[in-house]
């Protein structure tokens, strides 16, 4: 559209004869405004970064936008512990690339060392890369073995849940609803606790959800955190 620029710079691994692997991309959704640039044959480039020993790939580093994060961000992440790397490549994305706390919690808990995490700036060359698919497809499929990656991060579940949390976006800055402060009545009415769940660390956040029988909130990110609570918990959105 007329009056936007868009970031035509190509993220993804190239084989050793300059081809696309396309495993390599990151597929977006079919509601996204985001979409892949990378040409067939990467660019001819002479001045390229050389990085010796074994990497992980994986992908775009979706770590600074908490429900991209905790669905296809976290989930690129799950063979880190399937092999002797050296080093975890990523591209960065949209948003900083930085690793917040929350980020930096829920890598701990399923055993990935951040400092092994490095961030590919420039055209670079590496003498071994693994390519990690995502277990998360953003708006596609999740797979299976994306369950005890969750359950390391959420730790131990009530066996009786009887919490209901109501998830505000009142402290949000975008996507705010003009009269929550009416809905957020309704919910405590009805046995509701009502958070802000940004204010929390994500460790305080987990015990919470741990006890949480019933979710509900306007449709964002914060839903997401429905993969947190034990089996069988319901979501108002």
């Amino acid at each position: 559209p007329a009056g936007q620029s868009f970031d035509c710079t190509p993220t993804a691994v190239y084989d050793g004869d300059g081809n696309l692997i396309r495993a390599s991309q990151r597929i977006p959704g079919p509601t996204e405004r985001v979409f892949n640039v990378d040409p067939e044959v990467a660019p001819r480039q002479d001045d390229l970064e050389h990085v010796r020993g074994h990497g992980l790939y994986i992908g775009h580093l979706l770590a600074h936008h908490y429900g991209h994060f905790i669905t296809e961000g976290l989930s690129a992440f799950w063979a880190a512990n399937h092999g002797d790397y050296d080093f975890i490549a990523a591209h960065p994305f949209l948003w900083d690339d930085s690793i917040p706390p929350f980020a930096q919690y829920a890598l701990s808990k399923i055993g990935v060392d951040t400092s092994k995490i490095r961030i590919i700036r420039r055209a670079t060359r590496f003498e071994r890369l693994t390519i990690s698919d995502r277990l998360w497809r953003i708006n596609s499929s999740v797979n299976e073995r994306y369950r005890p990656m969750v359950s390391k991060v959420a730790g131990r579940h009530s066996s009786n849940p009887k919490l209901k949390l109501y998830l505000s976006r009142a402290q949000i800055a975008n996507r705010q609803i003009a009269n929550e402060d009416e809905i957020e009545r309704v919910f405590q009415a009805a046995g509701f606790t009502v958070i802000n769940p940004q204010t929390y660390p994500l460790q305080c956040q987990m015990e919470l959800y741990s006890q949480c029988s019933m979710l509900a909130g306007p449709a964002g990110s914060a839903l997401h955190n429905v993969i947190f609570c034990p089996e069988g918990a319901s979501v108002i959105s």
